[in-house]
């Protein structure tokens, strides 16, 4: 008799046993399911923030060229000035001259192709 009491309670707590596995089971089911649907919802949530990093990332990228290119002229004209370099009286005169030339050329060849 108490054999037979002692293998019911090993069958009932088998069982027991068996049906909390089953449900643990089926709670990490739901808890994925849950999960996935989050991480969907989030995934779209997300969508604008991803366009605003790509903006920005192109927008820092052309603004590092800039950044370059102005420091490049800092360091050009931030340079001790060589006073051999700088242009003539008589420099000046020619290229001044060489500038009125040009432009007498261009406007002049235009009046004469308008007036024929």
């Amino acid at each position: 008799m108490a054999n037979l009491a002692v293998a019911e309670a090993e069958r009932a707590l088998a069982t027991a046993r068996a049906e909390a596995q089953r449900q643990e089971r089926l709670d990490a089911r739901d808890r994925v399911i849950e999960l996935a649907a989050e991480g969907a919802r989030l995934t779209t949530e997300l969508e604008p923030f991803r366009l605003q990093i790509k903006t920005a990332l192109a927008e820092r990228l052309r603004l590092h060229g800039e950044l370059v290119r102005a420091r490049n002229m800092i360091g050009l004209y931030g340079a001790e000035l060589d006073p051999l370099s700088f242009p003539t009286e008589n420099d000046e005169r020619e290229i001044v001259g060489l500038r009125c030339q040009a432009s007498r050329d261009r406007f002049g060849s235009a009046i004469r192709t308008r007036g024929t």
